[in-house]
C-alpha cells in the first residue's frame, strides 16, 4: 500500500501543472530613432513618404510607453507606442516642411531568458511583432500636407535590469519598417534605442 501510495504521489508530481507567476509592465521610455530611410524625391509630390530636407536618416527624439505582460518563463506579450516628432525636418534647411511625425503602435511577443536564470541580474529578452504606422507631413505648399497609415513589422531585443521589487530599468533597441502603402511603392524604416522605467504590478 505504501508503495502505491508513494507510486501515486510521484505521477502527481510529474503530471501536475507548474505554476508560473507572470507581472503586469507599464514602461514610460525616451530614446532616440536613427538610421532611418524615406524618399529625397520632390519629383513625387503626392507620395507621402517624399522627404525634401534629405532629414529620414537624421537622429531625432522620440518617446512613448508600453504596456505588457512578462512571466518568469519564457514567453510575454508587449503593446508599444511611440511619437517621433520633426521625422522630416532638418534644422536649417528652406521651409520645404513645417512639421511632421511618426507614430507607431504595435501589438509584440516577447521571449525572456527564464526569471530563474538571470535572477537578480540582467534580463534579456527578444521582442517583435507588428502593427500601425502614422506618417504625417505638413509643408506650407498644400500638396506637401498628405497623411498615411500604414502596416508597421518591429523586431528587437533589450534587457530588464531590477532597480527594486516593483521597478526596472530597460534598455532596448528595435528596428521599425512598412511594409508599403498603395500611394506609393517607398516604404518608411528605422531604427530606435530607447531607456525606460517598467514598474510591475
Amino acid at each position: 500500500m505504501s508503495r502505491r501510495l508513494g507510486f501515486l504521489g510521484l505521477l502527481f508530481t510529474l503530471v501536475a501543472p507548474v505554476h508560473v507567476s507572470a507581472d503586469w509592465l507599464i514602461t514610460p521610455f525616451v530614446g532616440i530613432k536613427f538610421g532611418g530611410a524615406g524618399c529625397p524625391c520632390p519629383n513625387i509630390p503626392f507620395a507621402v513618404l517624399v522627404d525634401p530636407e534629405d532629414a529620414a536618416g537624421l537622429r531625432k527624439f522620440t518617446y512613448g510607453g508600453s504596456f505588457g505582460l512578462l512571466t518568469d518563463g519564457i514567453l510575454g506579450i508587449d503593446a508599444d507606442f511611440a511619437h517621433i516628432p520633426g521625422y522630416f525636418n532638418r534644422e536649417g534647411a528652406p521651409n520645404t516642411v513645417d512639421t511632421s511625425t511618426v507614430i507607431t503602435l504595435t501589438g509584440n511577443v516577447v521571449l525572456a531568458v527564464p526569471a530563474s536564470v538571470s535572477r537578480d541580474g540582467l534580463r534579456p529578452y527578444l521582442v517583435g511583432g507588428g502593427g500601425w504606422m502614422r506618417v504625417s507631413r505638413a509643408g506650407f505648399v498644400r500638396i506637401l500636407n498628405p497623411t498615411s497609415n500604414r502596416v508597421a513589422l518591429n523586431i528587437g531585443g533589450g534587457a530588464l535590469g531590477r532597480l527594486s521589487n516593483r521597478s526596472s530599468v530597460r534598455f532596448e533597441l528595435r528596428r521599425f519598417t512598412d511594409i508599403g502603402a498603395p500611394d506609393t511603392d517607398l516604404g518608411l524604416s528605422f531604427w530606435r534605442a530607447t531607456v525606460g522605467v517598467a514598474f510591475r504590478y
